[in-house]
Parts: structure tokens; C-alpha cells; sequence
């Protein structure tokens, strides 16, 4: 996957002074996909750590954890 980032931003930089704007606007819609993207993979590693030490869990115990932590953090 970092290989299409790569090939995506050399493209990207292609256009840098022809197209500033939409060049902008690619750039940081991709920055903020790859802070996303970090975050995520930040979170399933604390997850795998997690999973040393508990149960699996149900599908439904899964979502009502969710939910709960998606409702407190808003």
C-alpha cells in the first residue's frame, strides 16, 4: 500500500503548479486519510496487546462496547 501512496503523490506533485488548488485539496484530503489511517493501526495494536490478556468476545459484546465508547467520547 505504501507503494501506491508513493506512486499517488508523484502524480499528485505532477500537477503541484498547473492545478494548485485541486493539487491542495489532494494533498490534504490524502494527509488526513494517512493520519486516519495511523490512528487505526495505533488502536489494533493496543487491541492485539489487549487480547494477551481477555476472553474473545461476542459480536454483540463487541458492538455494545462500541457503542458505549463512541457515546462517551462525543
Amino acid at each position: 500500500m505504501d507503494n501506491k501512496i508513493e506512486n499517488f503523490l508523484n502524480e499528485l506533485n505532477k500537477i503541484k503548479s498547473s492545478h494548485p488548488n485541486i493539487y491542495g485539496v489532494w494533498k490534504d484530503y490524502l494527509d488526513k486519510k494517512i493520519t486516519t489511517l495511523d490512528k487505526t493501526i495505533e488502536d489494533g495494536l493496543k487491541m492485539l496487546e489487549n487480547t494477551k490478556n481477555v476472553n474473545d468476545f461476542t459480536k454483540e459484546e463487541i458492538i455494545s462496547i462500541y457503542c458505549i465508547k463512541n457515546h462517551y467520547n462525543n
